[in-house]
């Protein structure tokens, strides 16, 4: 049997367990071999545990269980703590269900036991339950979805709960979550059974219906530190149905749910940390007054609010959801330089908005987010659209060499995105470039005149910056530069480089234009047209320059151009026409006309006749 057969035997093996435990605990077994040089399959027959196979690290320091060749009648399953004297710090790997297509056979792309993998367990419909490992921090998405858990204990060691974890476990009656617990993703506990939960302190962020279609949940307990609520996050619960319809509807005295009132200027409550997405969505308010200790304002929290014409953002906040002002009346807003993070779509469709002061700690911005607004119409015949001097929004030019602004420190997300490109040298100030900034440009190079900047999805690969075309851009350095000094990165050689200025003269009535190369390079040819004249070459010093030759220092190139030969012009009649006409539009004359074509009767000529102006000059 096949690798990812027996992968998928141990899967299914897992599926017919009622009870599951991952619990410290030795078995040993003989060695075989693979015949992988890095990486070694072994396995053993033991009397509680049945037959395991597992890999080893690429170093022989810990085992990776791939496969289970046990008994199908077992009521428990355990998995060891070691193997053959082997630290079991794996098991399957992302999403073990579907292990069928899952390349199982390198350590380094299993999970560690400090982590529940994405799916691992999913429609195991006969589990039942599950004891957890002490040094459990993270529990993968759809971990246990669809299985028939009625208890779930998570240790203190849990921080991160994946989106739909617990999903769709219609016989889970109870739940306590890790008192450290800081991430539960959306839909973690849809349609669960619990009748109440304890939220702890630690918890800083709820994604959108964790706790949704969950009809018997009637107490909830929040922590103190909840800076942010997703949508619908106790949707179809009896807890939300019995809170009524407050004014401001609280969490805790610092989470502003939604705003029930009839004002059109309200004030947001003292002490408020958090407002959560679509508090004031559609409401008819003309201002509203937010106090100094308000953190995070929520995706869509002012969506639509198309009478809200300015509004005043308090020193000390933080971060703004996606979409928060979208679709509003605004006319200006300032955000103040404690924002350092704004969500995609802000202000798209505030059709009145002119004036927008940006924070200064910004170093990423959706460019989109702006999108019928005035304050962007007026900026979209610059050339670069850069904020506060530093941060580079986007590129509307259309050279192909373009030459980014000194000081530049920041450039957004999708900054060049789609702009055909053949050259760009990134400056040294640099510090942080965002997803897909260089995306589809079509670049085969790029150049850093300084160390490598933050990439904004790491461990940074170059593929990201062409990800939808797939292109590999090679990545080169200014001489003296170190490229890649992260140890996770150092499989990308600091290649260098150095830059010429090249300048092109085309003589035709046309500015210069100045492209950069390195050395080694070659160059295209640029297109340029003179009235009456075709183009002889371009020429350096005297001789004519072949586009073929490599780059190797700073020079100019002068076009020269020959009469063009001369072309007769043909004209095809329209209705209304008349030779006079025609001869009046081509400065001749009626008699040359009628000469050139054979024409006797120049009061007639058919829609549709060519005829022979005369020659170009």
């Amino acid at each position: 049997m096949g690798r990812l057969g027996k992968v998928t035997l141990f899967v299914n093996i897992l599926i017919l367990c009622a009870i599951l435990f991952i619990s410290p605990k030795s078995v040993s077994a003989k060695t075989g071999s693979n015949g992988n040089s890095d990486s070694y399959l072994k396995n053993n027959r033991t009397s509680e545990d049945g037959m395991y196979g597992y890999i080893l690290s690429n170093d022989k320091s810990s085992a990776c269980i791939t496969n289970y060749y046990g008994p199908t009648d077992i009521k428990k399953l355990i998995i060891p703590d070691t193997i053959d004297g082997y630290p079991v710090i794996s098991i399957g790997g992302e999403g073990s269900i579907v292990a069928e297509s899952y390349p199982f056979g390198t350590f380094d792309n299993q999970w560690s036991l400090s982590y529940i993998p994405y799916a691992l367990f999913e429609r195991c419909n006969n589990l039942e339950e599950i004891k957890l490992p002490k040094q459990l921090e993270w529990i993968g998405a759809s971990a246990f979805s669809s299985t028939k858990l009625k208890k779930v204990v998570l240790p203190d060691t849990v921080t991160y709960i994946g989106a739909g974890a617990f999903a769709s476990c219609w016989q889970l009656e109870e739940v306590t979550l890790s008192k450290n617990v800081e991430i539960i993703e959306r839909y973690a506990f849809h349609f669960a059974k619990i009748k109440e939960i304890i939220l702890p302190d630690s918890l800083l962020r709820i994604g959108d219906e964790v706790f949704a279609m969950c009809r018997q949940l009637e107490k909830v307990d929040f922590g103190k530190n909840i800076s942010y609520l997703g949508d619908n996050v106790f949707d179809r619960t009896p807890w939300l149905a019995n809170r009524g319809c407050p004014e401001y509807d609280m969490l805790n005295d610092f989470v502003l749910l939604k705003y029930n009132g009839c004002s059109k200027t309200p004030v947001v409550p003292k002490g408020t940390i958090c407002i959560v997405n679509n508090a004031f969505e559609d409401k008819p308010i003309t201002a509203v007054t937010i106090p100094s200790t308000v953190k995070y304002i929520g995706a869509c929290a002012f969506d639509n609010c198309v009478n809200l014409k300015e509004i005043i953002l308090p020193e000390g906040l933080e971060r703004i959801g996606i979409g928060a002002f979208s679709g509003s009346g605004l006319t200006k807003i300032t955000i103040p330089d404690s924002v350092a993070d704004m969500g995609r779509f802000l202000f798209v469709e505030c059709g009145d908005l002119k004036e927008i002061n940006l924070s200064k700690n910004l170093k990423d911005i959706d460019y989109a987010g702006f999108r019928g607004t005035p304050w962007l119409k007026d900026r979209e015949k610059d050339e670069f659209v850069i904020i506060n001097d530093t941060l580079l929004l986007k590129y509307n030019g259309s050279s192909k060499y373009p030459v980014i602004p000194k000081g530049i420190e920041s450039i957004a997300e999708e900054a060049f995105f789609r702009k055909p490109l053949e050259f760009i040298e990134i400056p040294a100030t640099v510090k942080y470039i965002g997803g897909e900034a260089f995306s589809q440009t079509g670049l085969e190079n790029i150049y850093f005149n300084g160390n490598a900047p933050e990439i904004v999805r790491t461990p940074f690969t170059v593929k990201l910056i062409n990800c939808e075309d797939e292109l590999y851009t090679k990545v080169y350095y200014k001489d003296g530069m170190k490229g890649f000094d992260d140890g996770s990165w150092d499989i990308y050689e600091p290649e260098t480089y150095t830059t010429h200025t090249i300048t092109f003269d085309p003589k035709n009535g046309d500015k210069k234009t100045v492209v950069k190369v390195y050395t080694g390079q070659t160059m295209k040819e640029p297109k340029v047209i003179k009235k009456g004249y075709i183009l002889d070459g371009w020429y350096k010093d005297g001789k004519k320059f072949k586009f073929d030759t490599k780059i190797k220092s700073d020079c100019t190139l002068t076009a020269k151009w020959k009469v063009a030969p001369k072309k007769n012009i043909i004209y095809i009649v329209k209705k209304g026409d008349t030779i006079k006409k025609i001869a009046n539009k081509y400065h001749t004359t009626v008699a040359k006309i009628a000469k050139a074509n054979g024409i006797k009767n120049v009061n007639r000529i058919n829609i549709g006749q060519k005829l022979i102006i005369g020659q170009t000059p």
